[in-house]
């Protein structure tokens, strides 16, 4: 039996042997050299086999290799900046690889039509679709964050819902700096309704002469966005969820409270032992209690966002459908502080003839958030109230967070005697009232919500009447709707912090917009052997109507949910109404002119003219002129470049100057001595008793009134080097903001009245 089973073992060991020679005799040893079409060596290429990426190298510094691969595998090679080569493996191999053309016919977005990078001669920064998707934000400004230079992103508030706000290149105005955003060739002044997951690209214009063809609204910079179009071919469906779960990154650790009375005792000589005992004794502190009042304000919260898309297209059409909801949770407990967004969008376009092309870009989208009171004036107290933060911070550790019923200090007893409305949580313990302000109470303390709709798009036609013309009329429309609802509970907080039953309040608003504009332009392309001409002109006007309106109540009433309305049901109630219509609009001219000669030498000239109508400035100034120029010139395509190529694959400078505007501190008629009107008169006559209802100037006139300007000087540098493994962008720029709209000037005392803005400023 043991020779039996000895004699097996030596045939499998002798079979495996024989399969371990026949496999080695199956592989080959393939040595190679990677070069360019010019014959210089590629260093750092990879090289593997295909369907084992495991097995690989890289070439050496003078472009060789060296590999073991089994008889009949193939090679792939792939380096940076070069197409990716598949060749059978042989033993000996000498691999050219082509030049990936790419980078070089790579367009990005401009102002009105696309231009290759390398030919830009303005600083532009992009961000692509892969830079958006799988990130948890829940606005698209967010995306921008730490990939565009030179933009800055302010974050004022962790509220769900709280827009950042955006800087680019600075502060640029005493009024808004917020920059132009263009989605779709639709200007647009507000994006916190679209779903990031919709966008295919954005580029940030942040020098005048690449923003010059907005002229009086790039002041500020221009961040231009595309949304994502179908793909050719056959038609797919893609579901992305996400769930996140946030929390506070940083949270201080606070005094305990054996160490807070030990520091109020040393702040305080007069603060005794004998105090400590007065808090035990009238039930304040138990004498162990330490609450931890940041873990009673803030605990964890949800992100749930689902998109669901499909797209499609064929040689004559194309479509990209998105279905998205956002549902955001924050970090203070209650689940009172909540942002929800729920959208849909549509790219679509057809090409009904073979010199006609049709499409849409439409988005809807309907929102709800839920901000908290924090930092506004509580009814009653007539104290600003703290932030959730600092109440936590400031609040003593030796308080309980809540009481029983039958557990409560006296203090608190005196005041349910004395008919205080103490608030409870949902197990009917009393939150206490013997501190700053119980962080549950200030967010059970009112009601607010701000919800609404957004519907905005573009329909366009291309007509193509020639070769390298293309004619473009757009009109693009935005229509907003959006609510707030805020009413105030009775509640006792707290000394500095409460609303009795005799100020309840409740207020509704509601905000319609309308906005349409319709752009007519046309881009026209020509080569004529190393000359390359591009020109765009064209026109827009744009008209925008709001509708505001305002309804608030105040009653003595108590607190009651048939109550918490302005459609108050008692009779004693305060009742105060507003509103108004305003209208505006906007004509404007633009043109551009590229010229770019080999390939080498770049020059771009733009200029932008535009109206605005008689409530923004006097007809005298109601026109605008910005202007920009730019040139590049491109010392990589130089002949005595050519033996620098093998460090340096691109090296490019360039220069802007041009003029930007600003219309943050414009609008309603500032400029003029309108006529206001009141009742208390003055008696012309001598009886004391008879007075006349009086008509002055609100204020002085300045028919000189005109735009701000945005000036700026650029020079650039683009760099690309080791095969265009390692880029630098970089940008010296000077911006001047010359004519600032300065108001609250003050006048002599007799002239009544108060002054109108002047443009008396620079920044």
């Amino acid at each position: 039996m043991k020779k039996s089973l000895l004699f097996v073992r030596i045939m499998l060991a002798f079979v495996l042997l024989l399969a371990g020679q026949s496999a080695f005799a199956q592989q080959i040893r393939v040595s190679g050299v990677v070069t360019d079409k010019d014959g210089a060596p590629v260093v750092g290429a990879g090289v593997f086999q295909k369907g084992a990426q495991s097995n690989g190298t890289v070439t050496d510094l003078d472009g060789k290799f060296l590999l073991a691969v089994p008889q009949g595998a193939r090679i792939i090679v792939s380096s940076i900046g070069y197409e990716e080569a598949e060749l059978p493996a042989q033993a000996s191999m000498k691999i050219v690889l082509i030049e990936d053309t790419q980078l070089l016919e790579e367009v990005v977005v401009v102002g009105y039509g696309v231009q290759k990078k390398v030919n830009l001669t303005g600083a532009i920064s992009s961000v692509g679709s892969e830079d958006i998707q799988g990130r948890s934000i829940s606005h698209l400004e967010q995306a921008l964050q730490g990939k565009t230079p030179g933009v800055t992103l302010i974050t004022t508030s962790a509220q769900p819902g709280a827009v950042p706000t955006v800087r680019v290149r600075g502060i640029a105005s005493n009024g808004t700096s917020d920059p132009l955003y263009v989605v779709d060739g639709l200007l647009m002044e507000d994006i916190s309704s679209i779903d990031p997951n919709s966008i295919e690209s954005m580029e940030v214009l942040k020098d005048a002469a690449s923003a010059a063809i907005y002229g009086a609204q790039a002041g500020n910079g221009v961040i231009l966005i595309t949304t994502k179009k179908g793909a050719k071919g056959e038609g797919s469906i893609t579901y992305d969820f996400q769930y996140n779960i946030t929390s506070l990154a940083i949270k201080p650790q606070l005094l305990s409270s054996q160490e807070y009375i030990q520091q109020a005792m040393e702040a305080n000589p007069l603060f005794t032992d004998d105090d400590v005992l007065r808090l035990i004794e009238k039930g304040t502190w138990d004498g162990m209690t330490s609450t931890d009042w940041l873990d009673v304000t803030f605990g964890n919260g949800i992100i749930k966002r689902h998109t669901l898309s499909a797209q499609g297209g064929n040689e004559r059409g194309s479509y990209y459908l998105t279905l998205g909801s956002y549902d955001e949770d924050g970090t203070v407990k209650l689940s009172k502080d909540t942002y929800k967004r729920y959208s849909a969008s549509l790219n679509a376009d057809y090409q009904i003839k073979p010199w006609a092309k049709v499409g849409t870009t439409i988005d809807f989208a309907n929102y709800s958030v839920s901000p908290l009171v924090d930092g506004v004036a509580l009814a009653g107290s007539g104290v600003r109230s703290p932030n959730l933060f600092a109440i936590a911070m400031f609040t003593p550790p030796y308080l309980v967070d809540r009481y029983a019923p039958d557990q409560l200090p006296v203090e608190m007893q005196n005041l349910l005697a004395a008919g205080k409305k103490l608030l409870t949580d949902d197990a009917g313990n009393y939150y206490t009232t013997l501190g700053l302000l119980h962080p549950e109470v200030a967010v059970k303390s009112a009601e607010r919500k701000n919800y609404g709709n957004r519907f905005s798009g573009t329909l366009f036609t291309n007509i193509t009447p020639l070769k390298g013309l293309v004619f473009t009329s757009r009109l693009g429309f935005k229509i907003y709707n959006d609510n707030t609802y805020y009413f105030i509970h009775e509640y006792y907080g707290g000394e500095n912090f409460f609303n009795e039953g005799d100020t309840l309040s409740a207020n509704r608003s509601n905000t319609s917009t309308t906005y349409y504009q319709w752009e007519n332009f046309a881009n026209y392309a020509k080569s004529l052997g190393k000359h390359t001409l591009g020109i765009t002109a064209g026109m827009s006007f744009s008209h925008n109507t709001t509708l505001y309106t305002y309804a608030g109540i105040s009653s003595a009433a108590k607190d009651d949910p048939l109550y918490a309305d302005v459609s108050y049901p008692a009779g004693d109630v305060t009742r105060t109404t507003a509103g108004y219509e305003l209208y505006n609009a906007k004509l404007s001219y633009f043109g551009r002119l590229n010229y770019s000669y080999a390939d080498k030498y770049l020059f771009e000239a733009t200029l932008r003219a535009d109206a605005a109508d008689s409530s923004v400035l006097p007809v005298e100034n109601r026109w605008g002129f910005f202007p920009s120029v730019s040139a590049g010139w491109i010392i990589s395509g130089e002949d005595f470049f050519s033996s620098l190529k093998e460090s340096v694959s691109f090296l490019k400078v360039r220069a802007s100057w041009g003029q930007n505007g600003s219309t943050s501190n414009l609008g309603g008629y500032k400029y003029s001595n309108s006529i206001s009107t009141t009742a208390a008169g003055y008696s012309y006559t001598n009886s004391a008793s008879t007075y006349q209802t009086k008509y002055v100037p609100a204020q002085l006139a300045n028919p000189g009134l005109k735009w701000e300007t945005s000036e700026q000087l650029d020079l650039g540098l683009d760099l690309r080097m080791f095969r265009d493994r390692l880029s630098l962008t970089a940008d010296w720029f000077k911006k001047d903001t010359k004519d600032l709209i300065i108001q609250k000037i003050n006048v002599p005392y007799e002239a009544g009245n108060i002054a109108a803005p002047v443009n008396g400023g620079n920044i």
